[in-house]
């Protein structure tokens, strides 16, 4: 999924554009967040960017976020039962009520005309709009955010996921993963626990998630704050594609929506700093049960 926001319009006429002349089944979503009062302080862009990818699952389509701030996603993959599931669980995010009405749904080709309108008029607001809601990225966070959106849209070897079970049966030994950013952090760890059990480090989220593939983790200690992906949006991306993952997050930040968010996500455990080896002994011990279990 790329996101667009510098010259938002004109990609947004371009874009329809090659879509219309190449025929098919485009659509683009109309997101009407101009029109929402509850939003004059703005919008959180990232989390809106998530959401919409983990609804579309199209790592090809567009978003395109408009001076006045409202949104256009140009795909395939959406139809309007699609689109109104959109729009509840974007109010959820939002924290506005689920009857307000503000997505709508065009098919490129049928719908050209009335798109090419709205379209128009967007192109002749842009020079004289002040956007006061529109989310302010510098050109770092834009490429930051398209690749964070990328390593969410990278698939995973079918092969590798279909053979973690069988490594798992067939190591004598446990294989811990630990994705954390900070040197210090790591070497702690590592020094705690790697004379009992085999463990292996990747310093990002997208060497990451590769690595707990390839090893067939039976446990990941894994940190919140990362420099490309955080762990809540990896934990998710893991559970999706092998659901009795064990995985323990870590993080500086305790405090209680932290923990809390990270539970009922489906971590199994939650680990503030400093580390001792004793908090991390106690959750390789339990994914020792949870790998007999298991097997």
């Amino acid at each position: 999924m790329l996101v667009t926001l510098e010259n938002a319009e004109q990609v947004l006429m371009e874009k329809s554009e090659e879509c219309h002349n190449m025929g098919g089944e485009y659509k683009s979503v109309h997101l009407e967040m101009s029109k929402l009062e509850q939003l004059s302080n703005g919008y959180d862009l990232n989390n809106l960017c998530i959401a919409i990818n983990s609804l579309i699952l199209d790592k090809d389509s567009n978003v395109i976020v408009c001076q006045d701030s409202d949104i256009f996603i140009i795909t395939k993959f959406i139809n309007q039962n699609m689109t109104n599931k959109l729009e509840v669980t974007l109010s959820e995010l939002m924290d506005i009520s689920k009857d307000i009405r503000f997505a709508k749904l065009y098919e490129i080709n049928h719908d050209w005309d009335s798109l090419v309108e709205v379209i128009k008029s967007k192109l002749a607001q842009a020079d004289d709009t002040v956007a006061e809601k529109k989310p302010t990225l510098s050109s770092d966070d834009i490429l930051h955010l398209n690749n964070k959106m990328r390593i969410l849209n990278k698939s995973v070897s079918k092969i590798l996921i279909e053979q973690l079970e069988t490594k798992r049966k067939n190591r004598s030994s446990i294989e811990i993963l630990l994705i954390e950013d900070d040197l210090f952090s790591t070497t702690l760890i590592k020094r705690a626990i790697q004379k009992e059990y085999n463990v292996s480090s990747a310093e990002d989220g997208e060497k990451g998630i590769l690595k707990y593939f390839i090893t067939a983790a039976d446990i990941m200690f894994l940190d919140i704050e990362l420099p490309d992906i955080n762990g809540h949006e990896i934990l998710a991306k893991i559970l999706k594609h092998d659901p009795n993952a064990f995985i323990v997050m870590l993080s500086g930040n305790g405090n209680k929506e932290n923990i809390m968010k990270a539970m009922n996500s489906g971590a199994k455990g939650f680990i503030a700093k400093p580390f001792t080896k004793d908090k991390l002994d106690l959750y390789v011990q339990k994914a020792l049960n949870h790998s007999k279990l298991r097997r």
